[in-house]
């Protein structure tokens, strides 16, 4: 299976684009939940009005309808490895991805798809010997010492040898993605060539361990087929639309029940309330479950008897194997971008569609303006929702675009916007609404394009006033818990929860908050008169 490239990293990031466009008229700033707190905001970056290139299609928001807080599942028969019959699961579409229970990769949507149902593969790594690539991306992200201490480990407590790849046919590739729901995925055992194991930004060594266990072909402790001998499942207390994480899984158990293995859930996994969604029984009756459980720090010694066992034929502890980590201190923002960068590129992107539109009149750009007149409506901006399919060849992504009737843009000083840093996505996001606040606007977004004219550095902006958005608090709940620090899932979610209550998008401000009664999450809700939602092609596959 090729390598997983997560598109936005492909999204042309072109010089500076600026121009001075008519400011909008100050407006005072109303909150739909009557917090008093300064909302959430997003710093600017500079562009010309009609910074954009041309929308390549004309669909309605099926992006978005089609993505709801709650995972989306879908059956699908599958005969896992080392399973002794196919069975049926329910699994969750992430990416291009089709997953099961949580982070088990058991096929994709590219043309050649991987199957697991080729009797005689045995799905371990030959020789125990797992040879590693670590992708640019994970040192761009600062993941870099996770992922080694992770090898380690291995190398050093267990009869697997986590090798850098030479010339391997078949071996993992670890690459970061800003996409993927949880921590991490992994398929199960050897899956023939190249296979892609993906970390996000909340990845610890624990998760890299745990994701390199799938890898090495083991299952989730807890869904062991004899599980029910050893804890119960509380379905009550688990996150609507998650339940399908606790589906027992066809591998074979390897010794005994371990509550303390690296692969085992902690008590409280997907728990919708703090309660434990396992409780630990001995003989049907209810028991303190050891504080071990759910442990993403150390192999317990059952996972490092399981390996020796599953890998019984050979014959070396430990393997200390030599993997050394060249890019301990480097970077590598132009060979693979960081999640901010790659945001920011996607930012760009759509500021250049925008530009590029024709100026058009009333409410659609089918009737288009020979002549400028009081009724000449252009587009002033658009940014990504982070919502993306792949239709034939192509990926699109989905964008909302802003009328010039209900936004403006501006170059703003730097100096204005507190000097944050350029290369900062949530920083600038959180500078912009913190401008447009203190300037009578809603909120805005930088269109992360600036430039220096001779008297300092100008951002390109879009400002937004009260008859194109409204700015509100949400619960980190009700966005269905993004993780903080993940771009993506912050874009995504707020998005969602925008077009679910009424409105044509949403982004967030990259501000949140906790008030005592759980962390609230600044957003900024489009209303749907003041642009057009639409799907644009984010990548160009081969004709």
């Amino acid at each position: 299976m090729k390598s997983f490239i997560i598109s936005l990293c492909c999204i042309l990031s072109g010089g500076a684009i600026l121009a001075q466009s008519p400011k909008l008229p100050a407006k005072s700033l109303k909150t739909s939940t009557g917090v008093t707190q300064t909302p959430a905001t997003i710093q600017s970056s500079a562009t010309k009005p009609g910074l954009t290139s041309k929308s390549a299609t004309t669909q309605s928001p099926a992006l978005s309808q089609a993505s709801a807080t709650s995972p989306v599942y879908s059956r699908m028969k599958i005969k896992l490895p080392f399973a002794t019959a196919e069975k049926e699961y329910f699994v969750q579409k992430m990416g291009h991805f089709f997953v099961l229970n949580g982070d088990i990769i058991v096929g994709n949507d590219f043309p050649k798809t991987m199957s697991y149902s080729v009797d005689d593969n045995d799905y371990r790594w030959a020789n125990a010997t797992l040879p590693i690539v670590v992708d640019p991306s994970i040192y761009a992200n600062n993941l870099g010492n996770e992922v080694h201490r992770a090898i380690s480990m291995f190398n050093n407590r267990t009869e697997l040898c986590l090798v850098p790849r030479g010339n391997e046919k078949n071996y993992i590739r670890i690459v970061f993605s800003s996409t993927i729901a949880g921590a991490g995925l992994s398929s199960i055992g050897c899956q023939g060539g190249e296979q892609a194991l993906f970390l996000s930004a909340s990845a610890s060594q624990g998760t890299v361990m745990h994701e390199l266990m799938h890898a090495a072909g083991f299952y989730h402790e807890q869904c062991r087929e004899d599980r029910d001998q050893f804890i119960k499942i509380n379905g009550d207390n688990i996150k609507e639309g998650l339940e399908n994480n606790f589906q027992t899984e066809g591998g074979v158990a390897r010794g005994y029940y371990d509550f303390c293995s690296i692969m085992h859930y902690p008590k409280n996994a997907f728990s919708k309330n703090d309660q434990p969604t396992i409780e630990c029984i001995q003989n049907g009756m209810t028991i303190n479950c050891p504080d071990c459980i759910g442990n993403r720090t150390y192999f317990s010694d059952d996972d490092i008897n399981g390996i020796d066992k599953f890998y019984s034929n050979v014959s070396r502890f430990p393997c200390q194997a030599s993997f050394p980590n060249p890019h301990a201190q480097m970077q590598f923002p132009n060979i693979y971008p960081s999640a901010s960068q790659s945001a920011m590129a996607a930012f760009q992107h759509r500021a250049k569609l925008a530009s590029q539109e024709k100026p058009f009149i009333g409410g659609t750009t089918t009737t288009y303006a020979d002549k400028s007149g009081s009724n000449l409506v252009r587009f002033v901006g658009a940014y990504p929702n982070f919502h993306e399919v792949r239709k034939g060849n192509n990926i699109i992504g989905g964008t909302i675009f802003l009328k010039s009737t209900t936004a403006g843009w501006q170059d703003i000083p730097l100096a204005e916007l507190g000097n944050p840093p350029l290369d900062d996505f949530a920083a600038r996001m959180r500078a912009t609404q913190n401008y447009a606040v203190r300037n009578g606007y809603v909120g805005g977004f930088p269109n992360f394009f600036h430039k220096d004219y001779g008297k300092g550095i100008v951002c390109g902006t879009v400002l937004i006033g009260n008859g194109g958005a409204e700015w509100r608090d949400v619960s980190l709940v009700e966005l269905g818990n993004p993780a903080l620090d993940n771009i993506a899932a912050r874009m995504t979610t707020a998005n969602d929860y925008a077009f679910k209550n009424g409105y044509l998008g949403g982004f967030p401000t990259f501000y949140h908050t906790d008030y005592g009664k759980g962390i609230v999450c600044g957003i900024i809700l489009i209303k749907k008169n003041a642009g057009e939602w639409r799907d644009v092609v984010v990548v160009e596959g081969p004709k």
